[in-house]
């Protein structure tokens, strides 16, 4: 019997983006690029993959557009067009003489530093990271299959993919679920999210949620954190591509403080280096897979950033997905390298 028929347990693989220049707003194509060719690449025989429950989260902008008025990180994608459409007439009037050759390409690169950053700054502000969690979480809770798991204790295994400031939110999910425990539980339940924060109310507001749903979204958190900490979800694989998680690690005190004393961060809080014996054979090889290129300039390695010991945890993965520094970032999803590279490794 193989381990799928034999398995008690769901798969989910979940897909988070970011917002740039190329895809700023439905993901679905990209997704589904991705998707589609890792899927070309792993055997039919292994029916985790090609059985497993898929969840795509859409953010940043306005993708319901039922007429209501956007709020929140929904204007992210829209606000990057219109203020670049004010931005650049005004580079372009300022003309002068200059034999710099990196003239040729400064359009395009100031182009993918305002609309390859910004989601980025968005999501570390206060206002930015609680409207996005709250989108990105209740998207991933309110996954019909995911909720039945939620509500049964179903032990479930999910694979996330994040881009970009994906990667990020990835990256923040699993130290919330996986992080070690605090003195006041019930606060270290719902702390992902200040759900009194200005910016959370909008996003409420936008989603008409009420005050019934807001508290099933609460509890629904609660019992996400306490099936990580007791075992019961298994993080198979985290993939990064065109990650800056590297670069974000600056904005906690106590990432500052690891990183000063020359330290890495503990695998364990963010669940690679576990192995509950309710999934059976225990996972091989890395857990954490990130891609990058060096003509992306905003994705970087990450094995640095984890302690020796869990080393072996991480793959870095060079691929040259491009040549140019203007479209690297974005030529993940339809590489056929990369696909190749994520299906070896799940």
């Amino acid at each position: 019997m193989s381990d799928f028929d034999s398995k008690t347990y769901e798969e989910y693989l979940i897909y988070i983006h970011g917002i740039s220049p190329e895809y700023n707003k439905c993901h679905r194509e990209a997704y589904d690029y991705l998707h589609q060719g890792i899927s070309g690449c792993i055997s039919q025989e292994v029916g985790e993959w090609h059985n497993a429950k898929r969840c795509d989260v859409e953010w940043g902008w306005d993708y319901e557009c039922e007429g209501k008025e956007a709020k929140g990180h929904r204007l992210l994608a829209e606000a990057q067009e219109k203020l670049a459409a004010r931005l650049f007439p005004k580079i372009e009037e300022a003309k002068d003489f200059s034999i710099n050759p990196a003239r040729l390409i400064i359009r395009g690169v100031r182009e993918l530093m305002l609309k390859g950053f910004s989601d980025m700054f968005y999501y570390v502000c206060e206002d930015g990271q609680n409207s996005v969690r709250l989108e990105v979480l209740s998207k991933i809770l309110e996954a019909k299959d995911i909720q039945t798991c939620l509500v049964e204790e179903q032990p479930f295994s999910i694979t996330l993919l994040g881009h970009s400031a994906g990667s990020v939110i990835a990256f923040d999910l699993l130290l919330y679920l996986f992080g070690k425990e605090e003195d006041d539980e019930s606060h270290k339940k719902t702390n992902f999210i200040n759900f009194k924060a200005p910016s959370v109310e909008s996003v409420l507001n936008r989603l008409d949620m009420s005050h019934e749903n807001l508290l099933k979204l609460e509890n629904n958190m609660g019992k996400f954190w306490t099936m990580a900490q007791h075992e019961k979800i298994r993080i198979r694989r985290l993939v990064t591509f065109g990650s800056p998680i590297s670069q974000l690690v600056f904005r906690s005190d106590k990432f500052l403080e690891i990183f000063a004393n020359d330290g890495g961060l503990n695998a364990s809080e963010l669940g690679l280096d576990r192995n509950p014996e309710i999934f059976g054979t225990p996972l091989e090889g890395p857990r954490w897979i990130n891609l990058w290129d060096k003509d992306d300039f905003i994705a970087w390695p990450v094995k640095p950033l984890v302690r020796e010991q869990d080393a072996n945890l991480v793959a870095d993965i060079y691929t040259n997905v491009s040549c140019s520094i203007l479209k690297a970032h974005n030529r993940y999803w339809n590489s056929h390298i990369v696909h190749g590279k994520i299906a070896e490794h799940w």
